[in-house]
């Protein structure tokens, strides 16, 4: 079945609900993510392209950084990448983040079910069961040597297999399992080892940016900015995450509040607005900025606390 992105999108969104997720909503999607996903175990923060070569490494960057702040998963879902459709069961990665087709990731959802191999350059690989591989390759009375033949690969890498150092084209997999007369393939979780984000991407552009920077890193909390999503950072504070809006227009403030509401919400943490234009923290639950400058840490966090995860 051949997808548009949009019709991607929605099949993904129907998929998740049907599966209990709370989603975010469809009018609050930014360039780092279409779908931000919770339920009582898991947070998804998930891309959707139809070709997911297109995907820049800022954006991978940002989706990156924002899901080892609030401890989730980061997810591109395609339909195709440059040498073709996406192979079920197959997991790709761009940049470090995973990448699945629509089934793959579904198969995951509704039955746990991980992907089988990954693509790497030369075509597509699994990871084996290195001490399965050699308990039966002994019990059977094989030699490497003859194994490495039946196979067709040299004795070093039946060792390497063997020491779990290596992974296996699926053309060797499947002579060396017929070989022994058993299933060696290990299952490949997609969010087991993340990479670490580039904060070089994380720098504020403006003035009240650099501003809130010194105040937080002055108080000892480190604040990440994106550029890529509908708020402008993130920081932590107490063990509690903060997402952070920046707004100088009421329209404005209106809109990032309801963004940073519903993601609060949805990821069960907390949002705050920052201001650098007097009387707009009259008529909404905004922070001016001059009121943090000059205060202690003890006092910065007292007036954050009074005005975070508010109904705004």
């Amino acid at each position: 079945m051949e997808f548009t992105r949009e019709s991607l999108i929605e099949l993904v969104r129907a998929l998740l609900r049907r599966r209990g997720f709370n989603l975010s909503s469809e009018n609050f999607t930014s360039v780092a993510y279409d779908i931000i996903a919770s339920d009582n175990e898991n947070i998804f923060i998930i891309k959707v392209l139809y070709n997911v070569d297109t995907l820049k490494q800022e954006v991978a960057n940002e989706l990156k950084l924002l899901s080892k702040i609030i401890k989730a998963k980061p997810l591109i879902i395609g339909v195709r990448c440059g040498i073709g459709i996406l192979e079920d069961y197959i997991l790709y990665s761009r940049y470090d983040v995973p990448v699945m087709s629509f089934k793959t990731f579904s198969n995951y959802i509704i039955r746990d079910e991980l992907p089988i191999g990954f693509a790497a350059p030369g075509g597509f690989y699994v990871k084996i069961e290195s001490k399965k591989l050699r308990e039966a390759r002994e019990r059977n009375g094989i030699s490497i040597g003859d194994l490495a033949k039946a196979a067709n690969v040299s004795r070093r890498a039946i060792q390497l297999y063997e020491e779990g150092k290596s992974a296996v084209s699926i053309d060797v997999l499947i002579k060396i399992e017929n070989y022994l007369n058993v299933n060696l393939i290990e299952r490949i979780d997609p969010f087991g080892e993340l990479p670490e984000p580039d904060e070089k991407f994380t720098l504020p552009e403006n003035k009240i940016g650099r501003d809130t920077q010194e105040i937080f890193n002055r108080a000892g909390y480190r604040i990440y900015f994106t550029k890529k999503t509908n708020f402008d950072a993130v920081s932590n504070i107490m063990e509690d995450v903060l997402f952070i809006g920046f707004t100088r227009m009421r329209e404005e403030a209106l809109f990032k509040a309801k963004v940073i509401e519903e993601i609060a919400e949805l990821t069960e943490k907390y949002g705050i607005l920052l201001t650098d234009r007097e009387g707009i923290e009259k008529t909404f639950p905004v922070i001016n900025i001059k009121d943090l400058m000059n205060t202690d840490s003890e006092t910065m966090k007292t007036i954050i606390l009074e005005k975070k995860f508010r109904n705004f």
